[in-house]
């Protein structure tokens, strides 16, 4: 049986979540050949480029404007009318992206992202009788993930499988198994070991700073908002892939212990580590720390999805919230002397560390694809 994982790495949650399936499928099931596409490398290099900035550009500098187009485009019948009129992107990435799948000849497509759902559902999908499954890797799904052609979804919680039945997808088709996260956030590792393997004392709080792959957010203002933090305290930051960013932190730190760090790829590890992380909601990002049972602090989350799960979160007392970085050190002194037992309680149940591997053992129980799935 032949898997392809197609993600659209605008970002890097997307990316993230194929990565986990993969590394799930490769762990229990290693008879499956099972292959990753990246459907933006299929788009010309200028085409790349200008996606990529569009949208990072949005979300750094005009956020207001991506909640509008959120909100506006949150509507199925807007997309079928899209996808009628503008079926794919431009014909040579179409013609691209059909060629890079077609080479890979899989017996089962699954999508991370839905820009290319309605694409890969109509032209390679139905007319090979191939099934398509889809994960949508936010606390909430937007209009643009619904799909009739799709088969099967893969959800975080049974709220957003409730929200497409009622939008028109049948209840069977879609399963609430959690958004997929790296199978290494599954292992056991001790909070002592966790704290030794960053070089963290273990009498003090950690308070860790994620800016996601990209470094993104305020991590200055707020890194050196908890230097004037008035008790000891730890604080890690993580810049992703950002290097200009890191010298910059550093520079910051005049008071607390703090530990400048890049991309990491134990990310499961810091998170064990820390007593409390203040990001931004992104869906993986989310789902990491509720794995490890690390409450969040988030600020000012980004209108659209991200405020969507920050409602979800906050909700259930997984996390809390400031609006100006102003208010973050008194709200941490509230956290840290009251709330953060409550919230971690809160973590662990909605915590899917195995969620990767729910959606792993659901497509390898497809090998013969068209008796495991309805085909739309």
């Amino acid at each position: 049986m032949r898997i392809l994982i197609a993600s659209f790495n605008v970002g890097a949650g997307h990316a993230q979540s194929a990565q986990a399936i993969q590394a799930a499928l490769q762990a229990e099931h290693p008879d499956i050949a099972v292959s990753l596409l990246d459907v933006l490398g299929c788009l010309p290099w200028v085409a790349q480029r200008t996606f990529s900035n569009l949208y990072l550009s949005l979300i750094r500098h005009c956020p207001e404007v991506w909640g509008m187009v959120f909100r506006k485009t949150d509507d199925p019948a807007y997309w079928r009318r899209r996808n009628a009129r503008f079926p794919g992107f431009s014909r040579m990435a179409h013609r691209r992206l059909l060629q890079a799948v077609a080479a890979q000849n899989p017996d089962l497509i699954v999508c991370t992202h839905f820009l290319h759902l309605d694409l890969l559902a109509r032209e390679y999908c139905l007319p090979r009788h191939k099934p398509l499954a889809c994960v949508v890797t936010d606390f909430e799904a937007h209009g643009s993930w619904l799909n009739s052609r799709v088969n099967q979804y893969f959800v975080a919680t049974e709220r957003v499988r409730n929200s497409l039945s009622s939008r028109g997808l049948p209840r069977e088709r879609v399963l609430a198994t959690g958004i997929p996260i790296h199978p290494r956030f599954s292992q056991e590792i001790s909070w002592t070991q966790a704290r030794a393997q960053f070089g963290l004392r273990q009498d003090l709080p950690v308070v860790a700073v994620l800016g996601g792959g990209l470094g993104l957010g305020p991590m200055e203002k707020i890194m050196a908002e908890l230097d004037r933090y008035p008790r000891p305290l730890q604080i890690v930051g993580a810049a992703g892939r950002n290097e200009g960013l890191q010298p910059r932190l550093r520079a910051l730190m005049k008071r607390q212990p703090a530990k400048v760090l890049g991309f990491l790829d134990n990310m499961h590890e810091l998170l064990q580590a820390a007593d409390l992380i203040i990001t931004k909601p992104g869906g993986l990002t989310s789902s990491e720390a509720l794995a490890r049972q690390c409450p969040m602090l988030l600020i000012n989350p980004i209108p659209g999805q991200e405020m969507a799960n920050s409602d979800f979160l906050l909700e259930h007392g997984a996390a809390a919230k400031v609006n100006r970085i102003a208010d973050l050190n008194p709200v941490l002194t509230e956290l840290l002397d009251q709330r953060l037992p409550a919230m971690k309680i809160a973590c662990l149940k909605l915590g899917k560390p195995r969620a990767a591997f729910e959606v792993a053992d659901w497509l390898a129980s497809c090998r013969n694809p068209e008796s495991c799935l309805e085909l739309a």
